[in-house]
């Protein structure tokens, strides 16, 4: 029989401790859990396309958290995985992923076949009859022609044929009507996963963009964009926020003021937007249908390499303000 000396069995107590608490800060932290799966999936069509839509849901105790977190273009996987991470993290939180994949690649549109053609629509813009009309005319291939990498190896070289259907250059034509059809009946069944069934709840959108506009033009947007007489947007803010030495692609948007006061209390670092009370034009965007419907919506927008940190640090404080009850 062998006998182990005092200095060795003092190592070995030593390292199952260390073991113990390292595994017990782990659970603490939420990095020795599995990773966060789905608790719901739905399939939802457009045509005989379908698309899964992807629910996350953990509640720690009674209490349940008030926001809804919602990823619509699959393309930015850095915010999603963000949130999965730190729902994951908390044990709190709920997250609606919409997924759009071609050959197994993450995409930004909703790719669907219709008469042996492929249409995409942008799904951040379904959400009015306005909104589903203007993103089917629209020329998405102009975006996609040379392809688009993410720092997460997300990659884009799908191709959108919507321009080559004569019948869509009239709204009131019989077929373009039928694909509008679609569309909104996709976004009214999509509506129903995520929107909230009470006046306190809350609606947080997660974005990524870059600031290269040469590798994706729809994803080159900054809080420049939303102010007086310098950006597209501006038609639909009411007042905008900007911290001088904060990274202009990192900001947030929000549908009410006292969502503003509570951020900015909190850190006046953040870049953030104020959206009109009836925000117009209506260009089928969340943000817009969430204005006028009075639901209270922040978006979280980042670069989607460097303000992977920040964009972090948004999603943490949201929850801060708006813990469990």
């Amino acid at each position: 029989m062998k006998y182990f000396s005092k200095k060795a069995c003092y190592a070995v107590i030593i390292l199952f401790v260390s073991l113990i608490q390292t595994y017990s800060q782990n659970q603490n932290s939420g990095l020795g859990q599995p990773a966060i799966t789905p608790t719901r999936s739905t399939e939802l069509r457009i045509f005989d396309t379908p698309f899964v839509v992807n629910t996350y849901e953990q509640q720690n105790g009674a209490k349940k958290s008030p926001i809804t977190f919602i990823v619509l273009h699959h393309f930015e996987q850095t915010g999603l995985n963000l949130v999965k991470d730190i729902i994951k993290q908390r044990r709190s939180g709920r997250l609606v992923e919409l997924v759009s994949k071609m050959e197994d690649k993450p995409q930004r549109y909703l790719f669907f076949k219709f008469n042996e053609k492929t249409i995409c629509v942008d799904p951040n813009r379904i959400f009015s009859e306005v909104g589903d009309w203007e993103t089917l005319k629209k020329d998405h291939q102009t975006d996609t022609e040379n392809g688009s990498r993410l720092s997460d190896g997300s990659f884009s070289t799908s191709k959108c044929e919507n321009k080559t259907i004569s019948e869509f250059r009239d709204q009131n034509n019989p077929i373009t009507k039928q694909v509008l059809t679609e569309i909104k009946n996709f976004s009214e069944n999509l509506k129903a996963v995520f929107l909230p069934r009470r006046n306190d709840e809350i609606v947080v959108a997660v974005h990524n963009n870059t600031n290269t506009a040469a590798l994706w033009s729809d994803t080159s947007i900054s809080i420049k964009e939303f102010v007086q007489g310098r950006g597209g947007d501006a038609k639909q803010t009411e007042a905008v926020y900007i911290f001088n030495e904060q990274d202009l692609d990192n900001f947030f948007i929000v549908s009410k003021r006292r969502l503003f006061d509570k951020l900015f209390q909190r850190d006046r670092t953040f870049n953030i937007a104020i959206q009109k009370q009836d925000p117009k034009p209506d260009d089928g965007a969340l943000s817009i249908f969430c204005g006028l419907k009075k639901i209270n919506y922040i978006n979280i927008e980042a670069q989607h390499d460097v303000g992977k940190d920040r964009q972090r640090e948004m999603i943490n404080t949201v929850f801060d303000l708006f813990p469990p009850r």
